[in-house]
């Protein structure tokens, strides 16, 4: 439904008046709604309660007016749509890949594989890594049991090569706290986009999306770029949708470098859907 400028406009005022009011309000989000929407009706009529409708279908009570104006969609210009992180293995000799085996066999019988990894060197971690690399069908071997619960081929996950990797990269707790909140941000995906928009349509979108807000809430938007693009990177999928998850990644931290104070991730969330919904992020289909 289109709307008359003017009435866009006035709503517009009245709703970031009324949204900064309610944050002094006492009772429940049903009365302030109601007060949202007399105030509105009174000015713009009935479109204009429709649009507020929407809108508060999509703001959690703590989000403002004022949050939506001030975070705002990254320039495509400003995203690097071919960026690349993963561990440089490049200086990791023969000798020492085959010196790694007895360290992989080690790590892997310990009681937490990844908590030992982050106690090893550099240049162990590295070699590990390298090893890994030439030969990954031992990880997928010892990962089988690891990853059986994990069906979701969509499903954003950190395992295996990339959770060692991102070891290397930033360390084992903010990896872990990645992964939580991958799992948060697929859930959320579900629920909100079921069917098939969970690959390249809307509900993928939204995923990385919230996926790096939440990191960036979390851990910080260094952490978060480092962490999702050495997703995408050994992910090595296609051109497109790889620059599709950079570009949602992107925008994602942009929202939770907004929120980092407040640990708001209920309006970080709010946010991604609105931007997916209003196609601001990228989908392929």
């Amino acid at each position: 439904m289109k709307y008359e400028f003017n009435n866009r406009f006035r709503t517009k005022s009245v709703l970031a008046s009324v949204l900064k009011q309610s944050n002094r309000v006492s009772g429940h989000l049903h009365d302030q709604e109601l007060f949202l929407l007399n105030r509105v009706s009174r000015i713009a009529g009935a479109s204009a309660i429709t649009l507020c409708i929407g809108l508060t279908t999509i703001l959690s009570p703590t989000s403002t007016a004022q949050s939506l104006e001030q975070i705002t969609p990254l320039p495509e210009s400003a995203i690097d749509l071919n960026a690349e992180i993963h561990v440089n293995t490049s200086d990791i000799s023969a000798e020492q890949i085959l010196g790694a085996q007895d360290e992989i066999t080690t790590m892997y019988d310990s009681h937490d594989p990844y908590e030992y990894f982050d106690t090893l060197t550099d240049i162990e971690q590295r070699s590990i890594i390298a090893a890994l690399k030439r030969d990954p069908s031992s990880l997928q071997q010892r990962q089988e049991t690891r990853l059986a619960a994990q069906s979701d081929p969509y499903k954003i996950y950190i395992s295996g090569l990339e959770m060692l990797s991102c070891i290397n990269l930033v360390d084992v707790v903010s990896c872990g706290i990645a992964n939580q909140a991958a799992t948060k941000a697929n859930n959320e995906a579900v629920a909100r986009y079921p069917g098939d928009s969970l690959r390249n349509g809307k509900g993928d979108a939204f995923r990385h999306c919230s996926w790096n807000a939440l990191m960036t809430i979390r851990i910080g938007s260094n952490g978060a770029e480092r962490i999702a693009t050495n997703h995408e990177t050994i992910g090595d999928g296609p051109a497109d949708e790889n620059a599709m998850d950079l570009f949602n990644n992107a925008q994602g931290r942009q929202i939770g470098a907004g929120f980092i104070n407040s640990k708001d991730e209920t309006s970080a969330l709010a946010i991604c859907a609105l931007w997916t919904n209003l196609g601001r992020l990228k989908t392929l289909k």
